[in-house]
């Protein structure tokens, strides 16, 4: 008796919580819609306008540039992706103030791009590098060619992530 009178009763209590969880998010969606409207979104930046083929042609081989033709995507709400042959490109607006820091400790810090910068192998078939300027974020995924080492890989990360930071100040 005492027992299901317990269970009647914390029911009760949790369908409280609930109605009070709805309540608050009812009384709160209205502020965060508005602080959102009120908050300018950043400028959409093509990631493919940044990775031309004159610059794509640096890293790709003569012979198999002309049959390749850079693919954008969206990516979240301000972000845009460009691949092109062995580059991949992410570019997203983060926002001053977000401060650089690797996203794992497989990630080893790059001194010489934008203002924070690492690099990481993906296996032995990609590098990626990662790397903030302004208001900016972006990414680079590198495939590694045929022969080629990682560290002459990486070093074509870095010499692309250069190329691409002043386009992004």
């Amino acid at each position: 008796m005492h027992r299901a009178r317990f269970q009647d009763v914390r029911l009760r209590l949790d369908v409280m919580r609930l109605v009070m969880l709805l309540v608050a998010i009812g009384c709160l969606t209205p502020r965060l819609s508005a602080f959102q409207a009120a908050t300018p979104q950043p400028a959409r930046i093509s990631a493919c306008s940044l990775l031309t083929p004159d610059l794509a042609a640096k890293y790709i081989h003569k012979q198999i540039l002309p049959h390749l033709k850079p693919e954008e995507e969206t990516v979240g709400n301000s972000g845009t992706s460009c691949n092109y042959g062995r580059i991949g490109l992410q570019v997203n607006p983060f926002g001053r103030g977000s401060k650089p820091t690797a996203p794992s400790k497989e990630w080893q810090p790059v001194a010489s791009v934008g203002e924070g910068a690492f690099f990481r192998t993906n296996g032995r078939q990609y590098a990626e590098l990662i790397a903030w300027v302004g208001v900016n974020h972006f990414t680079i995924q590198l495939g590694v060619d045929t022969g080629a080492t990682m560290e002459a890989t990486k070093a074509e990360a870095i010499a692309l992530a250069n190329a691409l930071v002043p386009k992004l100040r």
